[in-house]
């Protein structure tokens, strides 16, 4: 699991270009992402699952025909598609979950869900809808630098706001939400950090909350679902000539990197691409000193360095783990649980709005050529 998968495409009738990082923390990545062309424009995102990474798999692989579906039940508006692909990859997810809990008796199916950040791109406008706590930021360009626009919230029971929201609705459930001491964070029912996600349907209605045994659902005791909603938050960014990328990813970025230094970041992989060709390089090295014979080194030695893995390696570079022993040190570490302690998964997608054209010489310079062979690849297990 490192390397990380990445890969560039583009995508659209402008074209944009579009790239992308994923690496595992848990066992089995929980993560996965998508960037599409859809009738002229780019539909592309991440979802972020838990407690297992089938509702994930099912929404990558369902969203595309079902915001096909949606725009033609909405007559193409882009902003009532997103909300409606949301809906139904909600109602999918229940159908697949009714099978395997009743007929199969998967219980874990009724626990497990996914965080969703979903966009469709067009020439005049960004459409992000989220659910949970991924993030969307749009980077616009001012004087020399890049100016993160955030356009998303992350729905959380860590934010004062949902927790109002969650008692006025529950006022009758004073467990409703709770703090764990152990590790400083806020849950909804003590098993839940998000407020909003695709899935997690055990809290979301007694038909998947009843089946499960004593030990696998919070206490009966005044228990009154919903506690947690599917229903996204769409907000909609006209893009002028100054909007440059829009940055999709999983919490497992953010928790490293803040929108500034995400900015400078990208600002540093397209000005310097040299130094962040250095730095991916010492990531790289480390990881053959400690890992084993690398059987494919040789897949990752001519992919292009890119926005997405600048993102990725800097993010690793900036862990609490990496800055007191290493990232030499990190990566050691397996994929499971020793890795799941020190960081989570990261999934990162960026698409140059302008296609490259609005990042001028004088400011921001486009890195090295993306060969055709590299161009397209996109891993269809990880991503």
């Amino acid at each position: 699991n490192f390397p990380p998968e990445s890969g560039v495409k583009s995508l659209g009738c402008k074209p944009w270009r579009t790239e992308w990082a994923i690496i595992a923390a848990n066992g089995a990545i929980e993560d996965r992402l998508f960037a599409e062309e859809h009738r002229g424009g780019v539909l592309c995102g991440v979802f972020d699952g838990h407690y297992g990474p089938r509702t994930a798999d099912f929404c990558k692989r369902n969203v595309l025909p079902m915001f096909t579906k949606a725009m033609e039940q909405q007559n193409g508006n882009e902003e009532a598609s997103v909300k409606q692909t949301f809906e139904m990859l909600e109602q999918g997810w229940a159908a697949e979950v009714r099978t395997l809990l009743h007929r199969h008796d998967d219980f874990v199916s009724a626990r497990e869900g996914a965080c969703g950040l979903v966009a469709y791109i067009t020439p005049e406008k960004v459409v992000v809808g989220n659910v949970g706590d991924s993030r969307g930021v749009l980077y616009r360009q001012s004087k020399n630098s890049l100016e993160p626009m955030q356009l998303t919230r992350e729905h959380n029971a860590a934010d004062p706001r949902e927790r109002i929201a969650l008692a006025r609705a529950k006022p009758n459930d004073p467990s409703t939400v709770s703090y764990s001491t152990d590790n400083g964070s806020w849950y909804v029912k003590d098993t839940l950090q998000v407020t909003r996600a695709i899935g997690d349907l055990f809290l979301k209605s007694m038909e998947f909350y009843t089946p499960l045994p004593a030990d696998m659902k919070p206490s009966p005791i005044n228990f009154e679902p919903p506690y947690i909603s599917w229903e996204p938050e769409v907000s909609v960014m006209e893009v002028d000539d100054k909007d440059d990328f829009l940055v999709l990813a999983s919490d497992g970025l953010w928790d490293e990197l803040s929108n500034a230094d995400t900015a400078e970041s990208l600002r540093r992989a397209v000005m310097e691409p040299g130094k962040c060709a250095a730095r991916k390089q010492n990531c790289r090295d480390a990881f053959h000193r400690t890992g084993p014979a690398m059987a494919d080194a040789t897949k990752y030695a001519n992919v292009p360095l890119h926005t997405a893995e600048a993102l990725l390696w800097d993010a690793l570079r900036a862990n609490p783990y990496s800055r007191f022993f290493g990232v030499e040190e990190l990566l050691k570490l397996e994929a499971g649980e020793p890795r799941r302690d020190v960081h989570d998964d990261i999934s990162i997608v960026v698409v140059w709005l302008q296609g490259g054209a609005s990042v001028k010489p004088a400011s921001l310079s486009l890195p090295r050529r993306i060969s055709a062979a590299a161009a397209g690849v996109v891993s269809s297990t990880t991503s």
